[in-house]
């Protein structure tokens, strides 16, 4: 056919053999004017060979022509399964990040072969969306050859290759995360946050995912598993403790965990977005609940590090009032509660804050801040909540306003220190400032105020 002549045409024919057929047993020539043969595909199939007869360079060279990268492979996954399910794969990591990894348009960048036939590399669930990472090539010898695309959307053997596959994928990088961890920190400070993403999926094993995931320890200053932060805490800790954030060195200061750190209590600092999602899934690991310490329920006696001289230092490292100042605590609450109005939910004594005079809290169940921060910037919602104002009974600003309520003394300075108390709050928090005027106004007359006192 006249308009079929592109068919002819010895570098378009190579084109689609070395696509499709480059590696099926039978050689395939190309007979030029000359009857001259050249051959056009490989004959020769990498993956239906054994490990022992490929080399380094072997794999390196085939990892580059189904990756188009430079790189060289971070691991390689070569398996042959002869189960229920029978498929060859010969899966690469990359050693860096491709440039669409978190493009809305991304492609599936493992191909599907049947007998060594490729059929397809796209629309098909052949891996999961979080191991997108994955270059290479999966044959199966049970699936038919003249398979529609259709048909592999919801197929079933394709959905076994899929968890098979899967899951020696994650088990595979539990043994170089336990086994060499300074190497595996490589692979994930290029694809840890793809692989988060699969703790959001419903049907991955999101226990099984928790054991390959690393985050910044507070404590340690360092990244650490989930199972190290379980072995490092104290025997009546029962929660893993979170603090969600953008900037690790701005979460370090952060007063809602200078409680923690005191009693040498380990905080994670997660400050990937898609862990602000994750949480709200998985709630426990191995019998410890995942907790954020923004939570206003916070209670540092389940995880008590320290030995007191007597119940009253206890008390007093918690936050915790003793018999004689729960008087003068009640009257504070109520004088904050006053001040505030609607600015806040409640306000509470707090059991966390050492150094810091007050911090926001969110009641149990409730949204996290972040959260809540990032869907109101997605108009997912119409706007943030009123969050709980914890204040530090011990700290000279709230112990000054408490010895002026029992002397009933409901100064207007109070009261201003109250308000920004709330701004510094929200400020550190990265939450909006109601009236950031007011709050300016009210910073300016306390530098005045100490000014003139020191004059």
């Amino acid at each position: 056919k006249s308009e079929e002549e592109t068919f002819l045409d010895q570098f378009k024919l190579k084109h689609i053999i070395k696509s499709y057929s480059d590696h099926i047993a039978v050689p395939i020539f190309f007979y030029d004017n000359d009857n001259k043969p050249s051959q056009l595909n490989s004959s020769s199939a990498l993956w239906k060979r054994s490990k022992s007869e490929i080399t380094e360079k072997q794999y390196e060279e085939f990892y580059k022509s189904v990756s188009y990268s430079a790189d060289k492979p971070w691991m390689t996954f070569h398996n042959n399964n002869e189960g229920a399910v029978e498929y060859t794969n010969l899966l690469f990591i990359p050693s860096n990040k491709s440039f669409d990894l978190f493009h809305p348009d991304r492609k599936c960048r493992v191909k599907l072969y049947i007998k060594k036939v490729f059929i397809a590399h796209e629309k098909i669930d052949l891996i999961p969306n979080y191991l997108r990472f994955l270059r290479g090539i999966i044959d199966s010898e049970d699936l038919p050859l003249n398979i529609s695309r259709e048909t592999l959307q919801h197929n079933h053997i394709l959905e076994k290759i899929k968890r098979s596959v899967t899951s020696r994928i994650i088990s595979e990088l539990k043994k170089r995360k336990d086994n060499d961890f300074e190497e595996y920190l490589k692979f994930w400070h290029n694809f840890g946050m793809v692989l988060k993403e699969g703790m959001c999926e419903a049907t991955s094993d999101h226990q099984k995912l928790l054991e390959v995931c690393v985050f910044r320890s507070a404590l340690h200053k360092k990244l650490i598993s989930l199972d190290e932060y379980i072995s490092n805490a104290g025997p009546e800790q029962k929660n893993i403790y979170f603090l969600s954030g953008d900037d690790p060195d701005k979460l370090i200061s952060s007063p809602q965990i200078e409680g923690f750190l005191s009693k040498k209590i380990d905080v994670l600092l997660f400050t990937d977005t898609v862990d602000d999602f994750w949480v709200n899934v998985n709630r426990d690991y191995k019998g410890f609940e995942i907790k954020s310490v923004t939570r206003s329920d916070i209670s540092l006696d389940d995880a008590d590090n320290i030995d007191y001289k007597d119940k009253e230092d206890k008390d007093s490292a918690s936050g915790k009032t003793n018999e004689k100042n729960d008087k003068a605590a009640d009257l504070v609450i109520t004088f904050c509660k006053e001040s505030l109005g609607d600015l806040v939910k409640d306000v509470k004594i707090s059991k966390k804050l050492v150094e810091s005079p007050a911090c926001l809290a969110v009641g149990d169940g409730a949204m996290d801040i972040r959260m809540e921060r990032f869907l109101v910037e997605q108009k997912q919602i119409q706007g943030k909540t009123a969050k709980i104002l914890e204040i530090n009974f011990n700290h000279p600003i709230i112990r000054k306003i408490a010895t002026d309520l029992e002397k009933d003394i409901k100064s207007e300075e109070n009261k201003n220190l109250v308000l920004m108390l709330h701004d510094q709050a929200c400020v550190l928090e990265g939450e909006p400032v109601y009236d950031v005027s007011a709050f300016s106004k009210r910073m300016n007359d306390v530098i005045e105020k100490n000014i003139n006192n020191n004059n």
